[in-house]
């Protein structure tokens, strides 16, 4: 496949991973999630830091965790990758940008 354009790579990154729906989330409270992509019945939450220090769960993303329950959450970051820690039943991965990618075909 040969691509022209962002938008042809967006549309080519998206259909690779299985991605059906990109949305993000905020409340009222103004708390949010950068990313939420959906996959079918699936939410995966995605919320993006320069720095993390430790495993640390940013507010948004802990107010959406435990609203909608999702299997998984990453948190993107230049400073930090590991397996994360897990709050109810859901795991939170922590990764560098160049991870993304690859986790997101290995969720699929």
């Amino acid at each position: 496949m040969f691509i022209k354009s962002s938008c042809d790579f967006s549309c080519f990154f998206l259909q690779e991973t299985g991605i059906t729906k990109l949305h993000f989330w905020r409340t009222k409270q103004k708390t949010e999630v950068d990313f939420v992509i959906e996959r079918g019945l699936d939410l995966l939450p995605i919320e993006v830091k320069f720095i993390s220090k430790k495993n640390i769960i940013p507010t948004g993303l802990r107010g959406f965790i435990e609203k909608f329950h999702p299997k998984k959450a990453l948190v993107v970051n230049l400073s930090l990758s590991n397996n994360g820690v897990a709050i109810n039943n859901t795991k939170i991965n922590f990764i560098y940008p160049f991870e993304l990618h690859h986790d997101l075909l290995r969720t699929n």
